[in-house]
C-alpha cells in the first residue's frame, strides 16, 4: 500500500515531510527508533485478529520514543498510562495526539520518560526471570 500512502501525501502537500526508510538489520533498530520523533502503531482489530504483544511497541518504548497507538488488543495493557491511546479508526484523535507531541516539547519529554520508565518497571529480562521463578516455585509447592 505504499503507493496509496505516497499519493495521499502528495495530495496533502506532505511528501517533503515524510521519509520512507529501507530495511535495517535488527541491531540497528535502536538507532532507527531514536531518530524518530514519535512511534505510531495505529492498530485496528478485525473480526479474527487483534494486536498481540507487539515487540515493536516495547522496542520503541525502551528507546524512550513517545508512543501513540490505539485501544486494540494488548496495546493498552503493554503501554499502560505511558502511551497516548486513541480509538481505532479515529484519525482525528490520532492527529491530535501527534500534533500535541510535535508542538508541546514538555509533553513529549514527559512521554519519553514515561515509556522508558514503564519498560524498566515491567519488561526487563530480570523481571521476567523473577516472574518465571515465582511460577516454578509455586508449582513445586
Amino acid at each position: 500500500g505504499r503507493d496509496r500512502i505516497e499519493a495521499l501525501l502528495e495530495r496533502c502537500g506532505l511528501s517533503e515531510r515524510v521519509t520512507f526508510l529501507d530495511t535495517f538489520s535488527y541491531d540497528r533498530m535502536p538507532e532507527v527508533y531514536r531518530a524518530a520523533d514519535c512511534f505510531v502503531l495505529p492498530s485496528i482489530a478485525t473480526e479474527t485478529w487483534q494486536e498481540q504483544f507487539g515487540m515493536s511497541l516495547i522496542e520503541a518504548m525502551s528507546c524512550g520514543v513517545p508512543v501513540v497507538s490505539t485501544y486494540s488488543g494488548s496495546i493498552p495493557e503493554i503501554g499502560g498510562n505511558a502511551v497516548r491511546l486513541c480509538q481505532p479508526n479515529d484519525f482525528l484523535g490520532l492527529y491530535e495526539a501527534l500534533r500535541r507531541i510535535v508542538r508541546d516539547d514538555a509533553y513529549r519529554k514527559s512521554l519519553c520518560s514515561a515509556v522508558r520508565a514503564r519498560v524498566l518497571q515491567e519488561y526487563t529480562l530480570e523481571g521476567y526471570s523473577e516472574g518465571l521463578k515465582s511460577v516454578y516455585a509455586e508449582l513445586l509447592k
